[in-house]
C-alpha cells in the first residue's frame, strides 16, 4: 500500500484556525452590495496545506494526498440566497421540495424554498458561472466557484476528520439539523 501523506502542522484546532485567519492583509471579511439593502458577506480563507482524500472512502476520494492552496482566497460566509440570486436573475424560481403525502394545499405539496434568506436551489453550474461573471464585472474581482481543494480545505477548517465537527458518530445537533424541529 502506498505511504500514508502526511502534512506538517495538520491538522490543527479551531485557535490555530482563528490566528490562521487573522494573519494577512486588511480585513478578514469582504462584503459587497448586490443592490440597496442586499449585500453578500465572503471571508478570508488563508493559504495552506492539507490532507485531501480518504483511503477508505469512495473510489473518487483516492489515493488520499497532500495539497497546497498556495494563497488566500475569499469564500462567501453562508450559501448565496434567493435574495442574492434574484439580483442577478429575478425570474429564478427555486420551487418547492416535494412532500411525500397527500396534496392538497401548497404546504402538504412541499416545503417552499423561494422565502428571500433560504439559499438559493435548482441552479445549474452553468448559471452558477453566470453569476460569478456577473458579480466579478460588478466588483471588479476575478470571483468564480470554489475548487473541489478550496472548498473541502475551507470546509474543514483545520480538522481531519470526516466531517468538521467530528466523526461520523459526533453528535452534530450544535451545527446542523437534518432530523426533526428537536
Amino acid at each position: 500500500p502506498p505511504a500514508p501523506a502526511s502534512c506538517p502542522g495538520w491538522p490543527f484546532d479551531a485557535a490555530e484556525a482563528r490566528r490562521r485567519q487573522a494573519v494577512g492583509p486588511n480585513s478578514n471579511v469582504l462584503s459587497i452590495e448586490l443592490a440597496p439593502g442586499v449585500r453578500m458577506e465572503l471571508v478570508r480563507i488563508p493559504e495552506g496545506q492539507f490532507i485531501l482524500g480518504d483511503e477508505n472512502g469512495s473510489r473518487d476520494e483516492r489515493p488520499v494526498r497532500r495539497v497546497e492552496i498556495p494563497r488566500s482566497f475569499w469564500m462567501g460566509r453562508v450559501e448565496v440566497t434567493n435574495e442574492q440570486f434574484a439580483v442577478f436573475d429575478p425570474a429564478h424560481d427555486s420551487r418547492l421540495e416535494h412532500g411525500e403525502f397527500l396534496q392538497f394545499d401548497e404546504r402538504e405539496r412541499g416545503y417552499p424554498l423561494n422565502a428571500p434568506s433560504q439559499p438559493v436551489v435548482r441552479v445549474s453550474w452553468i448559471e452558477a458561472m453566470a453569476f460569478c461573471e456577473w458579480l466579478s464585472a460588478r466588483t471588479g474581482r476575478k470571483l468564480t466557484l470554489p475548487t473541489e481543494a478550496e472548498w473541502e480545505y475551507a470546509c474543514r477548517a483545520g480538522t481531519s476528520t470526516p466531517l468538521g465537527y467530528g466523526a461520523l458518530d459526533a453528535d452534530f445537533s450544535p451545527f446542523a439539523n437534518v432530523s426533526d424541529a428537536t
